[in-house]
């Protein structure tokens, strides 16, 4: 069996949290990933939760009125997370643990290649 063979089968375990998560927001998932998974993240002491929510399905209270497309970029700060920076259109998403990141709102609804 070849290393890549070997790797493919094999089940990796992270041993350290994650720095960032990233979710997209579908309607089987929507009050999960505003809700629990948001939670849970900040829990596990993750340093960004970026939620894209391209079909606008979360509440207006959590992506703003009129509903639309947008990415909600959460940053942990002394163990909780601060209030979204939200993102919509041709706004930058900047990312605090990948600093040299440049993309847009609008690049990561449209699911484009970074």
């Amino acid at each position: 069996m070849s290393a890549i063979q070997e790797a493919r089968e094999s089940t990796a375990v992270l041993q350290v949290a994650a720095i960032l998560a990233v979710e997209i927001v579908s309607p089987s998932s929507v009050a999960d990933d505003y809700l629990h998974k948001l939670a849970g993240y900040e829990a596990k002491g993750i340093l960004e939760y970026w939620l894209v929510d391209p079909q606008a399905l979360g509440a207006a209270r959590y992506i703003g009125s009129p509903k639309r497309p947008l990415v909600s970029i959460y940053y942990l700060v002394d163990g909780e997370y601060s209030p979204p920076l939200r993102c919509r259109e041709q706004e930058a998403v900047e990312s605090r643990v990948f600093p040299q990141l440049r993309v847009t709102a609008q690049e990561i609804l449209e699911g484009k290649s970074l």
